[in-house]
Parts: C-alpha cells; structure tokens; sequence
C-alpha cells in the first residue's frame, strides 16, 4: 500500500508519521495515501481555505481608502438627514410678502371666443338654451355657428338639425345675443 521508505514502521505508525508530516503543512499526500486516511483531495484542499467569512487582510494603502470612502459615505448621509429635517429657506417676517395677483389684460376679442367650444366651434350657453327648448333635446345635432361683434355685444348665428314635433329630422337656425362677457340677453327664431 505505502511505498517503503528507509525505515519499516508499522502501519499505525506510519499513519502517525503521515498524519504530523501532514500537520507541519510540508507534505503533500498522494490519492492512496489520502484513501488510507480517509480523505480525498477534495478534503484536503478545502482544509486549507479560509473560513467563510473571513476577510483577506488589506495593505495600509487600501485600508487609508476604505477609511476615506466610510468618512465620505457618513458625512453624506449626516447632510442629507440635516437638510430633510432643517431645510428649506429660512424667512423672517421682513421676507414674506403678500403674493401679488397680477390680472392679466384680455382683449375683448379673446373674451368674445372664450364663449366658444374649440371642439366644434359651437357657443357653449346657447347650445344649452337651444336644448332646452327642443321637443327632443337628445336629437341635437351642431352644424355650424358664427358671431358677429357689435361693439358691446356679439349676436350668435347658430345652425343645428334636430326632430320636430312629428319625429322629422329638420335643419333650423337661432339667432341670441350676449355681451361681451357671455352674459345671455335674449334669442330670435326664425
């Protein structure tokens, strides 16, 4: 099984002597040696790593970087909570003013199509007014609508289809008048 080396020793002994050989890390078993001790390469290899877990022992230079990189991680992340819990700008009550509302000009031409949809072009309060009158609100059909301004008001020409009282699809035209702000002042039929 051994190969015989210069001194016969029984097998205990020679298991003994392989076993402190093995101890002082000078030798290397061969595979029947290992089958003799009942340990594979595999074994033994394994024996010789590291625990897991442990760390492999950094040089003075990588240490000094990793203290850095702490330091630097830690002060961010001080600042970070002192700005979430202190931020914000610090006003006296000099500072605070009342907000100022500026009002915006708007020429009577932008407050005459204010009034209408940019959908279809319709006016949206005379479109409501018309739908109230109709025998059948829900046959309301919009084909087309035009203004004219008159200075202080517009008059508001509106074609629409709708069912009369006999349940005929008809084409009729309304005319109304607003002021310039959409304030209704009446409608003709025609």
């Amino acid at each position: 099984m051994f190969k015989k080396k210069e001194t016969n020793l029984s097998y205990t002994e020679a298991v003994a002597k392989m076993k402190e050989e093995k101890d002082s890390g000078n030798v290397l078993f061969t595979e029947e040696e290992l089958r003799v001790l009942g340990k594979s390469k595999s074994t033994q290899k394994s024996q010789t790593r590291k625990p897991i877990g442990a760390s492999k022992t950094l040089s003075a230079k990588e240490m000094g970087i990793a203290k850095r990189n702490i330091i630097l991680i830690s002060s961010a992340v001080v600042v970070w909570v002192f700005i979430l819990l202190f931020g914000g700008s610090e006003t006296t009550d000099k500072e605070v003013a009342a907000p100022v509302y500026v009002e915006k000009f708007i020429t009577p031409t932008e407050r005459i199509e204010s009034q209408f949809s940019a959908w279809d072009g319709s006016h949206r309060d005379f479109v409501k007014r018309t739908k109230a009158v109709m025998n059948d609100p829900s046959s309301f059909e919009h084909v087309s609508t035009r203004y004219v301004n008159k200075e202080n008001h517009i008059m508001v020409v509106m074609t629409y289809r709708g069912k009369n009282a006999f349940g005929a699809t008809i084409l009729d035209e309304v005319i109304g008048f607003y002021t310039l702000d959409g304030t209704y002042n009446g409608a003709l039929t025609q």
